[in-house]
């Protein structure tokens, strides 16, 4: 998973093997919905597949886009 946002990209790395990683991984999934970001999944070829609700550990890669506001990215909060 990728966290698009003011720095750039962050990644998270989790192992699909490892039920911890998984729940992790979830949950911030879950965070970053709620905190307004939009998820996509993205294909093994770096082709946008569409817009992700619910978490999929099975998904490949996840890009978390920042809420938009008037046709920009929001500022950080802080």
């Amino acid at each position: 998973m990728h966290e698009l946002n003011e720095t750039g990209d962050t990644p998270f790395e989790f192992n699909v093997n490892d039920e911890y990683d998984v729940d992790r991984a979830k949950q911030l999934f879950e965070k970053k919905l709620t905190e307004g970001f939009t998820a996509y999944y993205v294909d093994p070829f770096g082709i946008e597949e569409g817009e992700m609700s619910e978490f999929d550990p099975q998904a490949g890669k996840i890009i978390f886009a920042p809420p938009v506001k008037a046709g920009y990215p929001s500022p950080p909060e802080g």
